[in-house]
């Protein structure tokens, strides 16, 4: 992309009470400091994601020097950044080379080159560096592998000499620079700049989720080269530690959904370490072929009895409509009705709510419908799972309301503020914050007239509807409540509903309606 004209209106100033202007080997003075300010750009979306490249380079800096201020280097590629410049090179000067660095013949000018960049990469993973001279990189490529490769066979001599390994056993034939941490340091990189993003600058809550596991992965794992996982038996010894479910404090071990959880994530960041050019570390033979099952405790069976969900009773749920206004109903109603948690009516909008109309495809689906009928219909936007929920008339009527309101407020989510503010805020760290504790005021009220009501968070109404279909048989109607297991890839929606029971779902909840009486009479008062 060429550089924008100096008149542009997107001029931000980065970082301003931190941002300090690194030159050479010093700080600048106190009080000659200057704050750098980046012309980004005529283009608002383009600015914005020059200026989120922008940052990224700026923590690289304060990670390389432990300060909040600029690099030399960081500084010449962040304005090369702010210009739409995402290759940033590094020129090849054989004569700076030989004056400078003291290097008289082509070969030692070349090898330097390349290791220069690939010192300036390792300082700098948010950006990529390319050389302008492909020829002189690549014979330098090729000297520094030589010299690499007869270091390690030296290597591998004395150390049979000592005894450090036996005669049986190879030192690796290739040497792979890099070290266990840095890499998990560049995957996050890699995270940040590739994964989906709800705006240039933040990653949508799954993808940060991911983060947080690399983080544990990093307090799990000791730092150590590359080249000590070059082989199979220290891949599986790395995984094998999460399917063993290890200790997260004294005493606790990870719960088998936590444990597998990070343990994909460890598999995922090493299919990317294996395949990034950022590195030269190669799966072992094998690895990839590792299959592990998550181990189970005794304790985990010491109340497999019990219930494993604990959801409130139709007359708890009256208790707590009862003290309900009109936004929190909505929060209640569709929660129970739909088998929604605080994402998924979070991200509920006006288009995905179908208000007195007979169902299309009511005689395919074997179910009776009327135009007095109201549905939600929605993919969930993660999994592409479709889901379809009959309505009750109290739920129908609420969301009427929601809609009317939403509309007023011009916003197409029916979870607002009065301001048009999304109460799932999926920028946050935690999205469901605002959720539940909405909920837990409105529990909080009943409890002072009912002070054996207990607290559950706004997740269990999640699993009040398929529960109480669970406890009638019908587990199949319970998955699908929850829109599991019922991918959308179909062309056309009528595919969509394809060999499942969505009928059988809606005649289900239906019938359900008399056993939430206490619930729906309490919202009428």
């Amino acid at each position: 992309m060429s550089p924008d004209s100096q008149d542009s209106p997107f001029t931000f100033p980065l970082r301003p009470v931190h941002c300090q202007l690194f030159v050479g080997n010093s700080i600048l003075d106190r009080a000659k400091r200057k704050q750098p300010k980046f012309n980004l750009g005529k283009d608002e979306k383009e600015a914005a994601k020059r200026l989120a490249r922008i940052q990224e380079l700026f923590d690289d800096c304060q990670r390389y020097t432990g300060l909040p201020v600029w690099t030399t280097f960081g500084l010449y590629a962040a304005k090369l950044l702010a210009r739409g410049v995402y290759q940033i090179p590094i020129p090849f000067d054989r004569e700076e080379q030989e004056s400078v660095h003291g290097h008289e013949s082509l070969e030692d000018i070349c090898a330097n080159y390349v290791q220069m960049i690939r010192a300036e990469q390792a300082c700098y993973p948010s950006i990529q560096i390319v050389p302008t001279d492909d020829d002189a990189y690549a014979y330098g490529v090729r000297l520094n592998a030589s010299y690499e490769q007869a270091v390690l066979e030296r290597k591998e001599r004395e150390f049979k000499e000592e005894g450090v390994i036996s005669s049986g056993k190879k030192y690796p034939d290739r040497f792979v620079s890099g070290s266990l941490h840095d890499t998990f340091d560049r995957y996050v990189s890699h995270i940040k700049k590739s994964e989906n993003k709800l705006d240039a600058e933040t990653l949508k809550p799954a993808q940060r989720k991911r983060i947080e596991y690399v983080d544990v992965l990093k307090l799990h794992h000791r730092d150590c080269s590359l080249m000590e996982l070059s082989s199979y038996d220290a891949i599986a010894e790395m995984i094998g530690y999460w399917a063993n479910r290890p200790e997260y404090k004294k005493g606790k071990r990870y719960k088998p959904t936590t444990a597998r959880h990070r343990r994909k994530e460890l598999e995922r960041f090493l299919r990317w370490l294996d395949l990034t050019s950022e590195f030269e570390w190669e799966m072992p033979r094998g690895a990839n072929q590792i299959k592990v099952r998550t181990v189970e405790l005794e304790e985990d069976h010491a109340s497999a009895d019990l219930l494993t969900k604990i959801v409130y009773t139709p007359e708890q749920l009256g208790s707590i409509a009862g003290k309900a206004n009109e936004f929190e109903r909505l929060l209640l109603l569709v929660g129970v009705n739909c088998a929604f948690g605080a994402a998924e009516i979070g991200r509920l909008i006006t288009s995905e709510v179908l208000l007195n109309q007979c169902h299309k495809y009511a005689e395919r689906l074997q179910f009776g419908s009327t135009e007095s009928d109201s549905f939600v219909r929605l993919m969930r936007p993660k999994s592409k799972m479709f889901g379809e929920w009959i309505l009750w008339k109290e739920t129908a009527e609420i969301l009427e309301w929601a809609i009317s309101r939403a509309n007023q407020i011009g916003t197409p989510f029916l979870i607002v503020k009065k301001t048009g503010e999304r109460i799932y805020n999926e920028k946050s760290k935690n999205p469901q914050a605002a959720t539940a504790s909405c909920w837990r005021k409105l529990v909080r009220r009943a409890q002072k007239t009912h002070p054996e009501l207990p607290f559950l968070p706004y997740g269990s109404l999640r699993d009040t509807l398929p529960d109480t279909l669970r406890h009638r048989g019908e587990d199949t109607l319970a998955s699908i409540c929850l829109a599991h297991k019922t991918a959308f890839k179909a062309d056309n929606l009528l595919e969509a509903y394809g060999n499942k029971p969505f009928g059988r779902l809606h005649d289900a909840i239906r019938d359900l309606r008399g056993q939430f009486k206490p619930m729906l009479d309490a919202v009428r008062q």
